[in-house]
């Protein structure tokens, strides 16, 4: 039997709750100090028009900076404003009507690529610390302090 080790295993289990994944996160540097090579980050699927702006969501998307025919990768970046058209509220909106404009945190200025339901994944939910197991729960506290810790 192989065992995770308690960060891995708290992501996983959070993943199973939810119905979402759980990865490592990437080493870019693009969500530091939110987020860092240091932990693993839990996905759920939402319904795009449910998510607002401090939101941490998983889209995928070809970046000016990519090889040309390079293929969309998955990038983890900060909801700074939802916008759709006809001016109704988010909820009320068809979903392919939503679009997020999204920024790393260590970015100087908002991504180009704008995040639709065809290039959406879902949102950020819990980000595990592979230290100490220390579980935050970034859409209740988008601020970031540690809810728990699994390690006694």
């Amino acid at each position: 039997v192989v065992r995770l080790d308690p960060a891995a295993d708290a992501a996983r289990r959070l993943a199973l709750a939810t119905g979402g994944s759980w990865e490592e996160v990437a080493d870019t540097g693009s969500m530091a100090p939110a987020l860092t090579a240091r932990q693993f980050a839990v996905l759920t699927p939402v319904d795009i028009r449910t998510v607002r702006p401090r939101d941490i969501v998983v889209f995928r998307a070809r970046l000016p900076t990519d090889p040309p025919g390079s293929p969309p990768r998955r990038v983890v970046h900060r909801v700074v404003a939802v916008q759709g058209c006809g001016g109704a509220p988010a909820v009320r909106r068809r979903p392919e009507c939503v679009v997020l404009r999204v920024q790393g945190d260590a970015n100087p200025r908002p991504d180009v690529v704008p995040v639709t339901v065809a290039n959406f994944e879902g949102r950020i939910a819990w980000i595990v610390d592979r230290a100490d197991a220390r579980i935050r729960d970034v859409v209740a506290d988008p601020g970031g302090r540690p809810a728990t810790s699994l390690i006694a």
